[in-house]
């Protein structure tokens, strides 16, 4: 925990213990560990599990791929007064033999303010590690929910819109109706985003929250974003969000009234 100019304890932190840390701003607690698995294994809002979070890339090799990374390498937490941030490097160190797609790293910084129901994802670069051009297409941030525990029952909450209000702004959600929750992504409507949650035949998640890129990046080459990529995730539980023009709504107010002043580190 800090306290910031001597006045109440902030309820945001950051721990380490051996290769796990947990990330919290006194409702939100992110979970993860430095090397193999997801970006974060475990997203809780006070009590509510909500999922987990992976990066993907796609990438134009001959044919789509669609890899995903495969291990965190760096986590460095800073404070400035009321604000935690957090800056976490995950990457796909090599490809299988045979496979199409090229490794590459993901830089990406989470943003936490005190006692809030969402915390903020914003893109850091993008690093091509493998020898070859890549064709990149885009990069996903994808939040596989398992609201309460478990994914059963978890459904996109924009599949019933018609029209499709989610076409205003980026953004979408899954929602668990028997849970009475939610957890989703939004982004301000000048944002070049672009979400869509959706279940495959078989009940397999797809939660393409994506930026889209259409760049050639070189071997070794770095692509930070000219302009400020961002989503922000926001979740709850209860009467608030329990439609689907509910969340819509809810969501959209989100993105609006947040104001984030983009400060790039040198």
């Amino acid at each position: 925990r800090d306290r910031s100019g001597g006045g109440k304890a902030l309820a945001f932190s950051f721990q380490r213990e051996g290769p796990r840390f947990v990330i919290s701003n006194g409702r939100m607690t992110l979970q993860g560990s430095i090397g193999p698995g997801p970006v974060f294994h475990s997203m809780r809002l006070d009590d509510l599990e909500l999922g987990r979070y992976v990066n993907v890339a796609h990438q134009l090799v001959g044919r789509p791929e669609w890899p995903r990374t495969t291990q965190v390498t760096e986590a460095t937490a800073a404070k400035s007064g009321a604000r935690l941030t957090v800056d976490l490097a995950n990457r796909l160190p090599s490809a299988s033999p045979g496979a199409r797609y090229r490794p590459f790293e993901i830089v990406q910084r989470i943003h936490l303010l005190p006692e809030t129901d969402w915390f903020l994802i914003e893109l850091v670069s993008y690093r091509n590690l493998s020898s070859q051009p890549i064709e990149l297409g885009g990069i996903y941030f994808q939040i596989f929910s398992a609201l309460g525990g478990d994914p059963l029952g978890d459904q996109p909450a924009s599949a019933d819109q018609v029209p499709r209000l989610w076409g205003r702004r980026p953004g979408d959600a899954w929602i668990d109706h028997s849970a009475r929750a939610f957890v989703g992504v939004t982004a301000p409507r000048a944002a070049t985003l672009k979400a869509r949650f959706w279940l495959n035949e078989h009940g397999g998640q797809h939660p393409d929250a994506h930026w889209p890129v259409g760049q050639i990046l070189a071997p070794g080459e770095t692509l930070r974003p000219d302009q400020p990529v961002y989503w922000i995730v926001i979740a709850g539980q209860g009467a608030a969000g329990t439609t689907s023009e509910q969340l819509e709504k809810l969501l959209r107010d989100a993105a609006d009234r947040f104001r984030y002043r983009h400060t790039r580190t040198r």
